[in-house]
């Protein structure tokens, strides 16, 4: 069932463990599959497919390996108290030390024109230079390379909560005082979602097979 948009009918849990987080995976694609359909729907009533969100290969792989800071859950109040929403906040860390930020100028981003045209984007290469100027920790690619004082956004889903769930952890975050940026990877049906939450589009590249020659 979706949340009321005040949360009344639900209760927010914070999660930290590794190990509950990865217990919950089937409930978070039940989640982000229905979010998908209903979001189609509202767009298209008479849509017959939506494009399926992440996969829960995906999830658990982020789950696995990536440093988790920590999380929300947004469940019914009344049993069997099913998942609504949640979201995971971890440190943003590469596994390729030939990662860099890039500008939209560069083919490799893969940022096109259209998408400058239509959507909010780092245009004049600020932000970009901003974020490859951040101090990093770790040069092991077994184990992440780690970019200092920077969030990541890891995993999102939600019915009616997400844009709650975001502001929640942005303000966080913003009050920890131990984070000047926050990032994510967006998948095609989400980029509005984020843009109205004043997140901008910035190219990533990183050589094949990490090699620095090619």
């Amino acid at each position: 069932p979706p949340c009321k948009r005040d949360l009344s009918t639900s209760d927010i849990k914070k999660c930290t463990l590794r190990k509950e987080w990865l217990s919950n995976v089937p409930a978070m694609m039940n989640v982000c599959n229905e979010a998908a359909r209903r979001s189609t729907l509202d767009a298209n009533p008479a849509a017959e497919r939506y494009e399926k969100p992440l996969s829960d290969v995906y999830m658990t792989e982020r789950l696995e390996y990536d440093s988790i800071i920590f999380g929300l859950t947004v469940r019914t109040k009344v049993s069997p108290h099913y998942l609504q929403g949640f979201i995971v906040i971890t440190d943003f860390q590469v596994w390729r030390r030939t990662f860099r930020w890039a500008t939209v100028d560069e083919p490799a981003a893969g940022i096109t024109p259209s998408s400058v045209r239509l959507h909010a984007t780092d245009v004049d290469g600020s932000l970009a230079a901003a974020l490859q100027s951040v101090k990093t920790r770790g040069s092991d690619t077994r184990d992440g390379i780690v970019f200092e004082r920077v969030a990541e956004i890891a995993l999102l889903g939600g019915l009616r909560c997400g844009g709650s769930l975001v502001k929640s952890i942005l303000a966080e975050l913003r009050q920890s005082g131990k984070y000047d940026y926050v990032v994510l990877q967006a998948t095609k049906i989400a980029i509005s979602f984020y843009e109205k939450l004043g997140f901008k589009r910035v190219g990533a590249v990183t050589r094949f097979k990490d090699n620095p020659n090619l």
